[in-house]
């Protein structure tokens, strides 16, 4: 569950689209109750004409008619809400958020408040953690190391309100090279002991100023202990990138996983030859029926050193 933080506010830009600085460093605590809709006035019946009733003229001597007493007249009753007006009040509460797409002034805006909060707020209110575990038959899961992320259901929620991420392309691209900076600057925070854990990163974030200073601030001790996972597909379009980057990272006891691994691709990339650690396999629909046949791959991976895990575990089927 995401952990509340007060969040100081700040004014700064707006950018289209979107709220202040301010709106997306309010906590987020639980959401309100939606206001009931306004009560909507029963339609007023229409008065039928009185008909007057025909009787018989009878003449009468004139009779002095009585003076009216004088009465207070009662203050009138406020007029209820035009009809109209409160089903279109009601219609807007029950209207579901509409998604926007990912724009580059998000990015500017995620950038805002991660300097805004510092290190030690944003990995308090947005870094979260995943165990790895190595599950025996008929033994308790056995703890290996935990994965240190960016939370993207918690930042969708507090900074990126109402943004679609699917189908952004290159901008969620540089959205989450960005998050790479921000969850390396934040390591020390997230991660004081120096224990064993895994960062995933783009190929490209290795290349830049935060990961120099993460270098620079890194006990060597601590660094030895991180597994750095990159994406299988990402490995691929940067495959002379990731040559060097495995080079930098080894060359400081550092140790290289891949990841998002689909199992229907599980055997297509030589591993070995890329000399990593471990291989991440994503658990998904159909899983069950795919892993079975690639059942001397993954044997392959394993005796040459490859440890293999699959992530994503989320049913008994998994397990």
């Amino acid at each position: 569950e995401a952990v509340e933080t007060p969040m100081p506010e700040a004014e700064l830009g707006v950018y289209p689209g979107m709220g202040t600085l301010a709106e997306a460093l309010a906590a987020l605590p639980e959401a309100e109750a939606p206001v009931p809709p306004a009560e909507v006035a029963p339609p007023l019946a229409e008065v039928p004409p009185s008909v007057a009733a025909e009787k018989e003229a009878v003449v009468s001597p004139p009779v002095e008619a009585p003076k009216p007493e004088m009465v207070p007249m009662a203050p009138p009753a406020p007029a209820p809400p035009p009809p109209v007006a409160a089903a279109r009040e009601a219609e807007k509460e029950k209207a579901p958020e509409r998604l926007r797409s990912l724009h580059i002034n998000d990015i500017k805006l995620l950038e805002d408040v991660s300097h805004q909060l510092g290190a030690h707020d944003f990995a308090r209110a947005f870094i979260r953690f995943q165990e790895l575990a190595e599950i025996v038959p008929g033994k308790d899961p056995t703890h290996v190391m935990r994965e240190v992320y960016a939370s993207m259901d918690l930042l969708r929620r507090h900074a990126l309100k109402g943004v679609e991420m699917r189908g952004s392309g290159n901008l969620f691209n540089q959205l989450t090279i960005l998050l790479d900076q921000i969850v390396m600057a934040s390591f020390q925070q997230s991660n004081p002991e120096g224990v064993r854990c895994s960062l995933n990163l783009n190929v490209e974030s290795v290349f830049t100023r935060g990961f120099e200073e993460f270098l620079n601030v890194t006990d060597p001790a601590a660094f030895a202990n991180i597994l750095f996972e990159f994406r299988q597909a990402n490995i691929i379009q940067n495959f002379d990138e990731f040559s060097v980057a495995c080079e930098l990272i080894r060359s400081h006891g550092g140790r290289i996983a891949v990841d998002a691994i689909f199992p229907e691709t599980v055997g297509i990339v030589n591993l070995q030859r890329l000399q990593v650690e471990m291989a991440k396999v994503f658990w998904r629909q159909s899983a069950e029926t795919v892993l079975p046949k690639c059942r001397d791959d993954i044997r392959t991976l394993q005796d040459g050193g490859v440890r293999v895990a699959l992530v994503r575990v989320d049913d008994q089927s998994a397990v």
